[in-house]
């Protein structure tokens, strides 16, 4: 046996267990709501739950006659006018439906509020990397890859000090194009990204900010030597090899800002590793 009300167009019915239908006379919850028109039709549709403020979401929390029911839901359409520091809304952050765990105010869908520490960042919902570190910490790898995909002119820089134990691999990136390669099988012609390539000019290189070995191959450079500005490079490792059949001396007109500190002359098939200390270079190795 049903009851009906006639509320405007709208339909309610209730049967003898206490469920309740609304646009429905068999509802098979405690309350069910039917759709009243076809999904073709433009007729709005839906449930609207009370829209509060978050303070008035703080006072509820604050009534003294009746508590708070668990699993009360509510959508808070306005943040801005309470300025407390409360727990029980302090994951009121942003317009939405929250609903009352029994302790403070939960973002529907959202469980548990998310932080972000220890070198991460949180931007609203999102967790980021990126940030400061809290703690010592360690990643271990067990055995797996760790790589690192920086793209043409990407880096990845350590601003500080930087401590490698056991066994440490340098793959440089090598330019091996076939229509310019020189007997050595490197390229002669700088190419961006590129690390170990042939220079076989006669004049000052035309360092770029990837290189880090240069084989000289024509000896006409002999005397006219240099290294990229020292004071522009601080800590960079630049590696020059002789590649030819005589010693290849720095310029004699050059400055300590560009040629090495007391250091003339490249032997013949040798090489030899450089590092600025932001005015001069350094041999480290001959």
């Amino acid at each position: 046996m049903f009851a009906f009300l006639g509320l405007g167009l709208v339909v309610y019915g209730q049967d003898y267990s206490g469920k309740v239908g609304i646009n429905y006379d068999k509802p098979s919850a405690t309350l069910e709501i039917k759709g009243k028109s076809a999904n073709t039709a433009t007729t709005l549709e839906g449930l609207i739950i009370p829209n509060v403020s978050k303070n008035k979401a703080y006072l509820m929390t604050t009534n003294a006659d009746m508590s708070l029911k668990e699993s009360t839901l509510i959508y808070v359409d306005n943040i801005s006018d309470y300025t407390g520091s409360d727990a029980k809304v302090a994951d009121i952050t942003e317009k939405g439906y929250y609903y009352w765990n029994g302790t403070k105010w939960v973002k529907n869908g959202g469980g548990a509020s998310v932080g972000a520490t220890n070198g991460l960042t949180l931007a609203s919902s999102n967790v980021k990397l990126g940030g400061t570190l809290t703690e010592a910490t360690t990643i271990n790898q067990n055995n797996n890859a760790l790589t690192f995909t920086t793209g043409t002119t990407g880096k990845l820089n350590v601003n500080g000090n930087l401590y490698l134990q056991n066994k440490v691999y340098v793959v440089p990136n090598i330019d091996t194009d076939p229509t310019k390669n020189g007997a050595n099988g490197l390229t002669n012609v700088a190419k961006a990204g590129a690390n170990l390539r042939n220079y076989d000019g006669t004049g000052v290189p035309d360092y770029s900010e990837h290189d880090y070995m240069i084989v000289l191959t024509n000896a006409g450079i002999n005397g006219n030597l240099q290294l990229p500005s020292a004071s522009a490079n601080p800590g960079r490792i630049i590696y020059l090899i002789n590649g030819t059949t005589t010693g290849l001396g720095f310029s004699s007109s050059g400055t300590e800002d560009v040629y090495p500190f007391n250091f003339g002359t490249l032997a013949t098939r040798s090489g030899v590793a450089f590092v600025s200390t932001g005015k001069t270079w350094y041999p480290i190795g001959r």
